[in-house]
């Protein structure tokens, strides 16, 4: 199933990065509501090696960490999208921030 957009006000388009690939979202999306449309649904793996993504979607669960260049790790469902935004997928990482 792929994600789409409501209907609604027209919002500029945000430029960042996700594992050097450029991506583009909208003003107001957070990071996980743009990666969910462009049809990314990992943002880390665990030390065992499984996929992680958006589980709850209000910031309790912290499945959906996402390293942020200069910002450190983030919680996708909660940070907002912002211009220029260097993102990087974890790797090997336990279900809280280190």
């Amino acid at each position: 199933m792929t994600a789409r957009r409501l209907p609604g006000p027209e919002r500029p388009p945000i430029g960042f990065t996700l594992d050097g690939a450029a991506m583009t979202g909208l003003a107001g999306d957070t990071i996980a509501a743009a990666l969910l449309v462009a049809g990314i649904r990992r943002v880390r793996i665990t030390s065992a090696g499984e996929g992680r993504g958006l589980w709850c979607g209000m910031g309790v669960c912290w499945e959906c960490l996402i390293e942020v260049s200069g910002e450190g790790t983030m919680r996708a469902c909660v940070t907002e999208l912002r211009e220029g935004m260097v993102l990087r997928l974890r790797a090997g990482t336990g279900p809280h921030p280190a």
